[in-house]
């Protein structure tokens, strides 16, 4: 299957409107610099789109009844070359198949160790020239495999992975679980980066079955995953701009407008790849008319294909289009290096978009005074407050415009007219407005509060500098509602009101926040004031109490951790020595303790009449973040008593359960232990007396250790009964004070594509992998919980790789839809990822199953990348599919 489609008819011009930009996809040039374009500086050139940097690839397949599939990765139906890197294989980020040398590091000089090629004379090798970092690596050396035609025939390099085992009676403990999983008719998604050389080179994919002698068997059909920037789009050339040093350069292009663009409002579109850039910016910015100037702006380096876009109103004959790249520091080698390509000028346009938007004539458009008034009619409550507050705020720092409330707008005077559920009559979707301009008038009606403060939002979209000086509000009408009426956002670490504010700008509705106070008055009360800011945002906080999976329950009682159970440890006690247990951090409630018997186990002696316990420490090696228990722990020790029946000298039987997670984060506690409901049941209580949620969240996610200690096993409860037990208790114990909260969790311990089968799934932790039983959990897997809970549990599905949503995230949302649950969907960091997901929810919902939206989760305030796209996405759902 070709990924790139090779050489494309020339287009000299782009058209979108009757605006025409000249040589906007940069076809018209072969090399050097573009023509029709006036360059602004040095270092700007066409070249070849297979050349410019790195592309990502991503297919996915069925491996139909095969224990083994080959697949292949080269170059044909052209002479050139085609260089790969990062090849990754699997169900999802967390089934991932062992791709040996996927990166190309191993082997010596020029052999690509680890794969085949097709016949002898196929020119491949390792090339430690140019390679692309996988995450994680440093700045440090690399390598690729590079594929050559010299004459046009096919060159590949191929390799068989096994991808048998599960549902088999022989399970191999010693490879990772992932790779023990294989179904028949299973999907995998392969994925790898590439670039090529010549501007015809066609690269291709082929997956086969590996028949039991070794042989390759039939094809197996693939399909591109759908892509908002696909390959073919980018035709054979793109722009490059480049900057060695600090400084500034660019390109500019004056477009001639027809008689029908001088009477509506336009956009510039371009899309651009910002591979590198310190310290600096991309913009790409329109001046029309002496006094119209309209900026958009790029401040960061992410590799990625992106639109860069920005509004306009003409006011000159000839607008003048410029793309400028600005780098103030080269400490990290060059400063700057951009992709360009697909400018065009067309009809303008609101992110998100709305359902219904119709541009009316530019001399119906709205003058903006210097004082905007602005009337509220129907309901006003802290959300509308807000709203208006957020909307002056905004407005003032565009425009310098300052507003003022009306209490009734004369009939021809100018202002806005906010009128909020005032009709009952009038049936609307909850969140809607609908938004109408015209010279003297800006109307906007919501059905609710936050359709108010929606509705105003999309209005700051509509205002733009006019051509003979002064603002503007765009002659549109408007009708909106969300896609989905759930849109969150996680909030872990540090916040404050402007980042909610934020949030609200961008049409969130609901936060999760971690909320276990205990007993800290402090706490609650900041915890309150947060509700509270959230709540007159028309942003609903969802408390979110940590239970099994980390350590909420354990910082108060570390005795309630999952242990891991010792039977039968030989110790020979003298006289009333006192002799170390081989384990520190060992467990001690009413459910277990130190039990000691003879050597046959028959005799069981007496704590305090035959011997007494000397306690060490239960000790954290660092609480405060959650880093597990600590090695250095002082041990626990045993004695004998003075009149103890334990003959002295007479080997002996020590039995008990120890905390295992040394070191390391992530410590479940045990579903058996009864303090753990004391200790859950105060935080719940509190939590629902105090904070008045709607929803409460029960984590239980990452449960990496179950069924190892006395307790649970004693039970005799499956892993998923005891998973169940203790998600129906605390469902229990919310209902019981507010009947009418919704529960929700984490779905990743019940979904058969995550960590409810894939227990040991790995990825590092501080640099090395998370401590589990990774074994005994992928005996007695959690999935079957999932048919012993609730039906009104919304399951929080989350996936973070970009191809995860349309392959193993879409089937858990299946998995849970269609077993009754409702869900949402969490992307992370990558907004291909979190584009995905939209895309992935509204297919489901589509199929008749309840997923409500997008619960993104950021995990600290480094990895907000992806909550603009989440937020744009989930209030409208991109097309693609």
């Amino acid at each position: 299957m070709k990924l790139l489609i090779g050489v494309i008819s020339l287009g000299l011009a782009i058209a979108v409107s009757g605006a025409t930009v000249e040589n906007g996809n940069f076809e018209k040039s072969q090399d050097g610099p573009p023509a029709d374009w006036k360059i602004l500086g040095s270092g700007v050139s066409v070249e070849p789109f297979v050349s410019a940097g790195w592309n990502h690839a991503e297919r996915i397949f069925n491996g139909g009844n095969y224990k083994t599939i080959r697949v292949c990765l080269g170059i044909q139906g052209s002479a050139g070359t085609v260089w790969f890197d990062n090849v990754h294989l699997g169900q999802s980020s967390f089934s991932p198949l062992k791709v040996a040398n996927f990166s190309f590091e191993e082997g010596a000089g020029t052999t690509l160790s680890g794969w085949g090629q097709d016949n002898a004379g196929v020119r491949t090798f390792r090339d430690t020239n140019l390679w692309t970092r996988f995450p994680g690596q440093g700045f440090g050396s690399g390598a690729s495999a590079r594929v050559s035609s010299a004459d046009g025939k096919t060159a590949r390099i191929w390799q068989d992975i096994p991808i048998a085992g599960r549902g088999e009676t022989h399970v191999d403990y010693s490879l990772p679980i992932a790779g023990n999983l294989g179904e028949p008719n299973t999907d995998y998604v392969i994925s790898f980066d590439w670039r090529a050389k010549g501007p015809s080179s066609e690269v291709c994919f082929k997956a086969y079955g590996v028949k039991e002698d070794g042989q390759p068997g039939r094809e197996l059909s693939n399909k591109t995953i759908a892509s908002q920037f696909p390959p073919e789009q980018f035709g054979r050339n793109v722009a490059r701009l480049s900057l060695v040093t600090p400084g500034e350069t660019g390109l500019s292009q004056r477009v001639a407008l027809s008689s029908a663009d001088w009477k509506r409002p336009l956009r510039v579109n371009a899309q651009v790849r910002v591979e590198q850039l310190s310290s600096g910016s991309v913009t790409l910015s329109v001046e029309s008319g002496s006094q119209s100037h309209s900026v958009a702006e790029i401040t960061r380096a992410n590799g990625l294909w992106q639109e860069l876009s920005v509004n306009f109103v003409p006011g000159a004959a000839d607008p003048q289009i410029t793309i400028r790249v600005k780098a103030t520091d080269g400490n990290h080698g060059p400063p700057a290096l951009v992709y360009v390509d697909n400018i065009t000028v067309g009809p303008a346009a609101i992110i998100p978009e709305p359902k219904h938007l119709k541009w009316l004539s530019l001399d119906k458009s709205f003058s903006i005074p210097e004082n905007l008034k602005v009337e509220v009619k129907g309901m006003s409550g802290a959300v509308v407050a807000s709203a208006l507050r957020l909307f002056s705020e905004s407005l003032k720092k565009q425009t310098g415009i300052i507003t003022e409330p009306a209490n009734q707008l004369g009939a021809d005077e100018a202002g806005v007219e906010l009128t909020v559920a005032s009709d009952k009559r009038t049936r609307r979707e909850p969140e809607s407005y609908s938004l109408q301009v015209s010279p003297k008038r800006v109307k906007i009606i919501s059905a609710d509060e936050r359709g108010a403060l929606y509705g105003l939002m999309t209005l700051l979209e509509l205002v733009q500098p006019a051509p003979g000086g002064g603002s503007i509000i765009l002659a549109a009408s408007i009708d909106d509602h969300p896609d989905f009426h759930f849109r969150g956002v996680h909030l872990f670490g540090s916040y404050d009101r402007a980042y909610l504010d934020h949030l609200a700008r961008l049409r969130f509705n609901s936060v999760v926040i971690p909320s276990n106070y205990g007993n800290d008055p402090e706490k609650r009360r900041k915890l309150e004031e947060a509700f509270a800011d959230c709540r007159a945002l028309g942003i609903e906080p969802i408390p979110e109490v940590q239970s099994l999976g980390w350590e909420t329950a354990i910082l108060v009682d570390p005795n309630v951790v999952e242990g891991t159970e010792v039977v039968g440890e030989k110790l020979t006690l003298v006289g009333d020595q006192p002799l170390a247990l081989a384990h520190p951090n060992i467990i001690r409630t009413e459910s277990t303790n130190i039990r000691i018997t003879d050597s046959t186990g028959a005799r069981i002696f007496e704590e305090g009449r035959d011997y007494e316990v000397l306690p060490g420490d239960m000790k954290f090696a660092r609480a405060d973040v959650h880093d597990g228990f600590s090695s250095q722990a002082a041990p626990f020790r045993v004695r004998r008593t003075s009149g103890s029946r334990i003959p002295e000298g007479v080997p002996v039987l020590a039995s008990y359960d120890y905390a295992a997670h040394v070191d390391l984060g992530n410590c479940p506690y045990c579903p058996n232990e009864p303090r753990v409901y004391q200790i859950m049941g105060t935080a719940i209580s509190n939590i629902i007396h105090d904070l008045h949620p709607k929803y409460l969240h029960i984590g239980h996610d990452e449960v990496l250790q179950m069924g190892t200690d006395s307790r649970c096993r004693k039970s005799g409860r499956s892993n998923a009964e005891n998973f169940a037990k203790d998600v129906v208790t605390l469902y229990q114990i919310a209902k019981a004070q507010d009947p009418n909260i919704r529960v929700m969790m984490w779905g990743d311990m019940l979904d058969p594509y995550s960590h409810g089968f894939l227990a040991n799934s790995s990825y590092p932790e501080n640099g090395k992998p998370r401590q589990r039983d990774s074994i005994q959990m992928a005996k007695d897997s959690t999935v079957p919980a999932a048919d012993l809970l609730p039906k009104d549990i919304i399951m929080d599905v989350w996936y973070f790789d970009p191809s995860d949503p349309p392959a193993a995230g879409l089937k858990a949302l299946e998995f849970f839809g269609r077993k009754g649950f409702s869900t949402t969907c969490g992307p992370y960091a990558d907004p291909v990822c979190a584009r995905r997901w939209s895309v992935a929810a509204k297919h489901v919902r589509d199929a008749g199953m309840d997923c409500i939206g997008i619960l993104n989760t950021p995990w600290g305030g480094e990895h907000w990348q992806s909550i603009e796209e989440s937020a744009h996405t989930s209030w409208r759902v991109p097309r693609e599919r």
